[in-house]
C-alpha cells in the first residue's frame, strides 16, 4: 500500500509540474464539456415535463361544447355574433367601395364629355348603375353618338362581349335601336342574345293553313304590272295550289262526302311543293317595289316568319324566305316593319349557319337592311 501511494504523489508531482497557462486551458476545456451536457440536459428535460404536462392536461379536461350547445338554446340572443358584425363590416365597406368607384366613374364620363366636346346625358350622369355595369353603358351611350366612327367603333366592342350575363344582355337589347342592332347582327360569331326574341305570331283563322294565307297574299299582289316571268310564276303558283285544294275538298272521288283516301292520295300535291311554287312566285313580285308594300300591308311578314319556323327542315323554303326578306329590304321605306317583325336575330343566326348558301341569303338580307355603311 505504502508502495502505490508513493507511486500516485510521483506521478501527481510529475503531472502538476508545468508550465501554468496549460493548467488553465485543460480547466476551460473540461468547464464547456460540462455546460454543454448539463445544459444538454437541462432543456430536453424541461420540454419532455411540459409535453407531459400538456398532455395531461388535455386527457383531464372534460368537453363541454354538447352541454354549452343545449344550454344556448334556451336563451333568446338579441345582439349579433362576432362573425356576422365582421360580415356587415365587409359589406359596408363593399358598398362604400362600389359607390366611391361609381362616383369616379361619373366624374371620367364628364371629363371624357368635355375633353370630345360633347354633350353629356343629364339623366346618364346620375343614373345609380352598377359599377360592373359602366362598360356597358357608356357602350350604349356611344352608339348613339353623333359621329359615325365612334358608332361603328362602339357596335364592334359591344360585339366583342360575350361574358356577360343573360341580364346585360337582354338590357342591351332592350336599349339600342335599329341602327346599332343591324350592325350586331352583320357582325361575324355575334352573341344572339343581343336581339330580342320575335313578337308572337297572330292566331290562324278557323280552317285555314299558312299554305291557305300564302295562296291569298299571292292573289292579292297585281299581274298587270310585271313581266311574263312573274306572271307564269304566279299562275304556276296558283294552279298547283288550286289542284291541292280540289284534292283536300275530294274531286271526282266524292261521294257526298270528303273524297276516298287512297284516290286522294294519287291527286293530291304535298304542301312543301305548293309553298314552294308560291314563295318563288313572291321572290319574283319582291323584285317590284310597288309590290313590296302590299306584301308587307298585307301580312307578309309575319306569314313568312310563320312559314320559316314550321318549315326548318327545308333549306330550300328558308332561302327563299330569306331571298323575299332581302329583296323586300332594298326599300327603306319597309325597314321598320322588318326590324318590328323580329326578322334580325333569324337573319342574325342564319348569317352563323354551316351552309354557305343560307349565310349568303342572311348577309345580303342584313347588308341590304344597313345604311350605316352600305351605300346605294
Amino acid at each position: 500500500m505504502s508502495i502505490a501511494a508513493l507511486r500516485l504523489i510521483h506521478c501527481r508531482r510529475l503531472t502538476s509540474a508545468g508550465p501554468p497557462g496549460v493548467n488553465k486551458v485543460f480547466q476551460w476545456k473540461a468547464l464547456r464539456k460540462v455546460a454543454k451536457v448539463t445544459g444538454a440536459a437541462l432543456i430536453g428535460g424541461c420540454v419532455f415535463i411540459t409535453y407531459e404536462m400538456v398532455a395531461l392536461d388535455k386527457a383531464v379536461t372534460i368537453d363541454t361544447s354538447a352541454i354549452l350547445q343545449e344550454k344556448y338554446k334556451s336563451y333568446i340572443y338579441l345582439r349579433t355574433t362576432a362573425s356576422a358584425e365582421k360580415e356587415n363590416l365587409i359589406a359596408d365597406f363593399t358598398h362604400k367601395t362600389q359607390r366611391e368607384l361609381h362616383k369616379a366613374a361619373r366624374r371620367f364620363l364628364e371629363l371624357s364629355s368635355r375633353l370630345f366636346l360633347q354633350s353629356l346625358d343629364e339623366h346618364f350622369s346620375h343614373v345609380d348603375a352598377h359599377p360592373y355595369e359602366v362598360a356597358l353603358w357608356v357602350l350604349l351611350k356611344r352608339t348613339q353618338s353623333a359621329n359615325k366612327d365612334v358608332r361603328l367603333q362602339a357596335v364592334q366592342e359591344l360585339a366583342a362581349n360575350h361574358h356577360w350575363q343573360d341580364y346585360q344582355y337582354q338590357t342591351a337589347a332592350q336599349v339600342i335601336d335599329q341602327r346599332t342592332a343591324v350592325g350586331l347582327a352583320r357582325t361575324p360569331q355575334v352573341d344572339l342574345r343581343f336581339f330580342r326574341h320575335p313578337p308572337p305570331l297572330p292566331a290562324l283563322e278557323d280552317g285555314l293553313s299558312a299554305e291557305d294565307d300564302l295562296r291569298q297574299l299571292l292573289a292579292s299582289l297585281p299581274l298587270s304590272e310585271v313581266d311574263k316571268c312573274v306572271q307564269y310564276f304566279t299562275s304556276l303558283a296558283l294552279r298547283e295550289s288550286n289542284q291541292s285544294m280540289a284534292a283536300q275538298r275530294g274531286g271526282l272521288w266524292c261521294f257526298g262526302g270528303n273524297g276516298l283516301p287512297y284516290a286522294q292520295s294519287l291527286t293530291s300535291v304535298p304542301s312543301e311543293k305548293v309553298e314552294t311554287f308560291c314563295l318563288q312566285a313572291l321572290v319574283q313580285h319582291s323584285k317590284v317595289q310597288s309590290h313590296c308594300d302590299l306584301i308587307v300591308s298585307n301580312g307578309g311578314l309575319p306569314l313568312l316568319q310563320r312559314l320559316y319556323q314550321l318549315r326548318r327542315e327545308s333549306l330550300k323554303i328558308q332561302r327563299n324566305i330569306v331571298r323575299i326578306i332581302g329583296n323586300l329590304a332594298l326599300n327603306e321605306g319597309v325597314h321598320q316593319a322588318i326590324y318590328q317583325s323580329g326578322w334580325l336575330p333569324v337573319l342574325a343566326e342564319m348569317m352563323q349557319s354551316p351552309h354557305i348558301m343560307q349565310a349568303s341569303h342572311a348577309a345580303r338580307a342584313l347588308a341590304n337592311l344597313d345604311r350605316e355603311t352600305v351605300t346605294e
